[in-house]
């Protein structure tokens, strides 16, 4: 019975999904037509062609393997900065005092300025990683520091009681429930993460990237190729985004089974 729900509902996202792509095939179709200027704006065949076209390639997939090691690079080093002051300004008010400005600054600069600014001192070679970074760490730290924040101290009293190293507070209580933010924080970053990475990738032009790969076609407005390298970049987020969600599910079965261990 439970895994035909599942199975139902599995299918229902999948028809709704289909349709939601359908829906935007016509409207990219349709601003195609009523634009009238396929060199900025091409059908979708067209597009749909270049992206089979650029599949057939081997150099894409470096492209994309290199593009995605950086991603998950940047976030291992975000999510430890961002974890770390996160959990420090979620048990401690004047921390998350004295973080506030210096978030503030990291989420307001803008990004143009900034990779600019990073290329000149740093170098080519590390500016994705530096910018990428200094994106995604406020959102990691928000998500944490909320969810430790919100988290209901009368569950911490009642875990402290029975274990004075506090283990089981960090094991019972913070893990599984800041779980959440830092799942929220992750999908997060990844889309966001992505678009500023590409975006320093092309303007430092680092080599054998995603970003590096879309610089001659812009050159020579062959855009619908930039628009199949954008069908690329999105299928990555969506893919890379799955895995929070495998992860979790994973997470719950686990905890489940544990639990029903213990019952019986």
């Amino acid at each position: 019975m439970k895994n035909s729900i599942i199975q139902n509902k599995l299918f229902s996202k999948v028809i709704i999904y289909t349709f939601s792509i359908f829906i935007l095939y016509l409207l990219v179709m349709f601003g195609a037509h009523a634009f009238d200027n396929e060199i900025i704006l091409p059908t979708p065949n067209k597009m749909i062609k270049s992206f089979f076209n650029l599949l057939s390639e081997s150099k894409t997939y470096l492209y994309i393997f290199n593009t995605i090691k950086s991603l998950f690079l940047c976030i291992v080093i975000s999510f430890c900065i961002g974890m770390f002051l996160g959990v420090l300004s979620g048990l401690f008010n004047v921390v998350r005092l004295f973080l506030k400005p210096w978030m503030t600054i990291c989420r307001s600069l803008p990004l143009a300025a900034v990779i600019i600014l990073i290329m000149v001192i740093a170098g080519l070679n590390v500016t994705p990683y530096f910018v990428t970074s200094l994106v995604l760490v406020p959102i990691i730290y928000e998500g944490v520091s909320n969810a430790i924040i919100n988290i209901d101290k009368d569950f911490i009293d009642i875990y402290k009681m029975d274990s004075k190293i506090n283990f089981l507070v960090i094991l019972k209580v913070y893990i599984p429930m800041i779980f959440s933010g830092i799942k929220t924080a992750f999908i997060s970053s990844i889309g966001l993460g992505i678009k500023v990475l590409v975006m320093a990738e092309y303007m430092a032009g680092v080599n054998n990237s995603l970003g590096y790969a879309i610089i001659p076609y812009v050159q020579l407005a062959e855009y619908e190729i930039v628009y199949a390298y954008c069908i690329i970049i999105v299928i990555v987020v969506l893919t890379i985004e799955a895995l929070p969600k495998l992860i979790y599910y994973l997470y719950n079965k686990i905890t489940f089974q544990e639990i029903k261990e213990d019952c019986n």
